[in-house]
């Protein structure tokens, strides 16, 4: 079954697909999807991106209390979007089933 990848999967991926990734999405999205993440997910993210970028969202995270399960929910689905779209352009490899 073709895309049975969660966002909790993204740790799995290689490094070099995770920063396509990070190159293709919004710094506020990632921030918001983070905020429900594991951190097995956190820290795939962040090794993937400089150690400023990293503190950077860190922080933007601790102090940012306002956002919602939903948001944080949409956020990680927006990223599994275009993550399905690098995907289909052959750009990055996710996992199959």
């Amino acid at each position: 079954m073709k895309n049975a990848m969660t966002f909790d999967d993204i740790y799995l991926l290689k490094n070099s697909a995770v920063k396509l990734v990070l190159k293709e999405i919004d710094v506020m999205e990632l921030e918001y999807a983070l905020m429900e993440a594991s951190a097995e997910v956190k820290d795939a993210f962040f090794r993937n991106m400089s150690k400023c970028a990293e503190q950077m969202i860190m922080e933007d995270m601790q102090y940012n209390t306002n956002v919602s399960r939903k948001d944080s929910l949409e956020a990680q689905q927006k990223i599994l979007d275009v993550m399905f779209g690098l995907e289909k352009l052959g750009k990055i490899k996710l996992l199959e089933e």
